[in-house]
């Protein structure tokens, strides 16, 4: 089942807008939620769609669509993508491992 970009920026607005009220959640807790609704509409894992994004300007968009969603100022935005950056430039091998939810 293929997911077109408008259907993936109503699911995520959908989902972002539920967390929304009450009292603010816990960042891991948003996390692992976000985690488990892309799995559940089958966007991330072995044939998520994500495993689909096959060039760099692809990826570039996604990224760009997902920074600009989360809604910081560019320039924290700007600060976060050169830490992610370093790491994954100074230790590729581990890079993504530094993520407390990619083990």
């Amino acid at each position: 089942m293929k997911i077109t970009r408008d259907q993936l920026r109503r699911i995520i607005q959908e989902e972002s807008e539920s967390l929304g009220g009450g009292l603010e959640p816990e960042r891991e807790s948003v996390v692992l939620k976000i985690m488990e609704i892309m799995k559940n509409n089958s966007l991330s894992g072995e044939h998520g769609l994500f495993s689909n994004v096959d060039n760099k300007d692809e990826f570039e968009d996604l990224v760009r669509y997902i920074f600009q969603q989360v809604g910081f100022d560019n320039k924290m935005l700007g600060s976060i993508a050169m830490s992610i950056a370093k790491d994954f430039l100074e230790r590729p091998d581990d890079a993504a491992m530094m993520s407390k939810f990619n083990h």
